[in-house]
Order: structure tokens, then C-alpha cells, then sequence
């Protein structure tokens, strides 16, 4: 435990003596070699050697995003549950479990053009985001008592075969779901406008307070299909199709955060890089309206044709809150012309409230987003 203690201590010193090493006066104004600092001077004026990034410059920014995507609310089906009447007097002989499409990463990216601004550390950047996913899903079963139970029912009854297939307290074992599909296709476009000050708390620490506007629009399309088996034979098929439609706009209040641990010119004299954590959070109120259109096809009876037995039609509008944060790292570095640039690696994690209006069992359910943020970032 002492031996442990010891690097630890030693380590936290190794920092300090880092951080304070790199933030005398000599290297917050110029590299360390008078070469160098002849040409940085030459190219820099006296406001932007502190902080030479401050001076009307502008800067782009690529992200390549990771993430995975899930949308609470889309579970299809279930198993493990008697769903006839009379219930056998027999105990389940197994656990069944809920399906739902499976969530998967997904590449998408951000890009964004901005500017730094000369007045008190102030900056403007519009952002904007791209994502799709397609998860998919299925499951099995040949068992008539406690087999597949159908989660997602917009019409049950009539001459359809999903009437039969245990669903409506049908009494014959020998007619059940013996297939149930899901498929789930989302698209996320979403454009952030933000005005933000930089605030210098330390020679190490800093931090951004920024607002603005979040607008977004998104698409969302699941397909159920569930097949009805009988112990002839393949009876007919139920197949479901919900699209929702969304767009929202509001304001949009963040703050980013910067700890410098590895300061320029730390480990070697000509080196002007640096290391960094970051970590950031917004929170956003959209004013929305959600658009959903709900169709189900089932199988007749008899004629074994597909007929509309389900055509429904939804609109609200409600307030939609957005949290985000971003926890991660960044290394940057400069040169003589002042340029600047970042590459950074992070985590990222999003949560869209009540954006599932399609399910009409659970509506008002969440969206999330969680993957890895890679980020590059050029002043010029």
C-alpha cells in the first residue's frame, strides 16, 4: 500500500511540475528557441501570442461519429407466457424473453464552419449532423401454447388469420405465430447554430459557456410482418408498417471544458504540442411536431388475399427535451503563421425525450444515441 501511494504521489507531482513548468511567461508567448520566436512574433501580433486562435480566424471541423442508436418502444414480440384459454395445467417449461429490433453501431459524421472572434474571446459555428440506422430483428417458434405473442396488434379479430393464432383467446393450440420479423429504419439530420465566450479560469483550465438554436429533422419507418402457421401449413401472413415523422427547433445552452495535462514543449524542447481533457454538456428544449401513419395488412380467411384491416393516422405537437454530453480527449499543436489544429477521440451520449409516437401500446418513450466522437478540427 505504501509502495502504491508513493507513485501516486509521485505521479501527481510529475503534473504539477508539468503544468507549471509550460505556463511561465517565456512559453506563453513565444517556442522556446529564439529562432522560433523571432518567426512566431514576425507572423503573430502582440494580441494573438496568448491566445492566437482569438483574432477573427476562421475554422472548420470534420467528425466521424460511432454510435448506436435505440429507440425504446419497438419491442415486436415476446415468448415464455401462456396466451389460450383454457391455460394447460402444466407449469412453462422455459424462459422466454422480450425482441426487439437489435441495436447496432452506426457510422455517421458532423461537419462545421466557424469563427473566432477578436472581441473577448468570443466565437460562431453552425454544425451540422448526420446519422442511419437499420436494425433488424427475428424469432421463431413452433410452439401453439406458449410460444410467439404479437406486441404490436393494430387490428385483431374479423376473417383475418392473426385472429387465429392465439391472440384473440382462441382455444386450438394447432394455429400460431410461428415467425414474427422486425425491421426499423431512422435518419437523423439535426443543425446546431451556437454563439460561445472562452473563459481562461487558469493557465490550464478553461472553459466555454455557448448558446443558441438546435433544429432537427428525422424520419422513422418500422416494418412488422408475423407469419400464422397452422399444422397443415402456412395459413397467411400480418404485416404492419408505422412511419413517424419529426421536426423541431429550439434553444440550445452548453458548456465545453478544457484541462490542459500535458502543456507545450513539456517533454521536448521543439515540440509544440499538447494533450487535453474535454468535457461538454448541452441541454436543449425543441418545440416539435411528430407525424405517424399506421397501416396493418392481414391475411383472409378463405381467399388467403391481403386486405387493409388497420389505416390510422396521428399528429402532436409537444415540447421535446435533448441532453448531450461528451467526455474525451484531444491533442493540439500550432504553427509559426498562427494556424492551429485538434485531433480528439471521446465518448459522446444523447438522449432525445418522448420521440417514439408510433407505438401505440408505450408511446412517449426516449431516443439515445452512445458511440465514439472522432474529431479533427484546422484554425487558419
Amino acid at each position: 500500500m505504501k509502495y502504491k501511494m508513493s507513485i501516486f504521489t509521485l505521479l501527481t507531482i510529475f503534473f504539477v511540475c508539468l503544468n507549471g513548468s509550460a505556463y511561465t511567461k517565456e512559453n506563453r508567448e513565444s517556442t522556446p528557441t529564439k529562432k522560433n520566436k523571432q518567426r512566431f512574433e514576425k507572423a503573430c501580433s502582440p494580441d494573438r501570442r496568448n491566445h492566437p486562435e482569438f483574432d477573427n480566424s476562421v475554422f472548420a471541423e470534420a467528425d466521424f461519429i460511432y454510435w448506436y442508436v435505440d429507440q425504446e418502444g419497438n419491442a415486436y414480440a415476446s415468448t415464455g407466457s401462456y396466451f389460450i384459454e383454457p391455460r394447460p395445467l402444466v407449469p412453462i417449461s422455459y424462459q422466454g424473453q422480450v425482441y426487439a429490433p437489435n441495436s447496432k453501431a452506426n457510422p455517421g459524421f458532423k461537419v462545421a464552419l466557424g469563427s473566432n472572434l477578436s472581441f473577448d474571446q468570443w466565437d460562431v459555428l453552425v454544425r451540422y449532423s448526420w446519422l442511419n440506422s437499420n436494425p433488424s430483428s427475428s424469432v421463431t417458434s413452433t410452439d401453439g401454447y406458449s410460444g410467439i405473442v404479437p406486441l404490436f396488434i393494430y387490428s385483431v379479430g374479423g376473417s383475418g388469420v392473426l385472429s387465429l393464432a392465439g391472440t384473440g383467446g382462441s382455444v386450438d393450440p394447432t394455429t400460431y405465430v410461428s415467425e414474427a420479423t422486425a425491421n426499423w429504419h431512422y435518419y437523423l439530420n439535426a443543425i446546431d447554430s451556437e454563439l460561445g465566450k472562452t473563459t481562461f479560469v487558469t493557465p490550464a483550465f478553461d472553459a466555454r459557456v455557448n448558446f443558441g438554436l438546435k433544429g432537427s429533422w428525422q424520419r422513422e419507418t418500422l416494418n412488422l410482418q408475423y407469419l400464422v402457421t397452422h399444422s397443415t401449413g402456412l395459413l397467411g401472413n400480418n404485416t404492419i408498417n408505422c412511419n413517424q415523422f419529426f421536426w423541431g427547433i429550439g434553444p440550445r445552452v452548453g458548456i465545453d471544458t478544457d484541462w490542459n495535462i500535458l502543456p507545450p514543449y513539456a517533454l521536448f524542447n521543439d515540440s509544440n504540442l499538447s494533450a487535453n481533457l474535454v468535457a461538454a454538456s448541452a441541454i436543449s428544449a425543441l418545440f416539435s411536431n411528430f407525424s405517424v401513419v399506421a397501416k396493418s395488412f392481414d391475411t383472409e380467411i378463405g381467399s388467403y388475399s391481403s386486405i387493409l384491416v388497420a389505416n390510422q393516422k396521428y399528429s402532436v405537437t409537444k415540447l421535446i427535451p435533448v441532453v448531450e454530453m461528451l467526455l474525451g480527449v484531444e491533442i493540439k499543436g500550432s504553427y509559426s503563421d498562427c494556424s492551429r489544429w485538434v485531433i480528439g477521440l471521446g465518448w459522446e451520449n444523447q438522449i432525445w425525450f418522448s420521440m417514439n409516437q408510433h407505438s401505440s401500446s408505450v408511446p412517449d418513450i426516449d431516443l439515445s444515441f452512445s458511440g465514439l466522437t472522432f474529431k479533427a478540427r484546422y484554425d487558419f
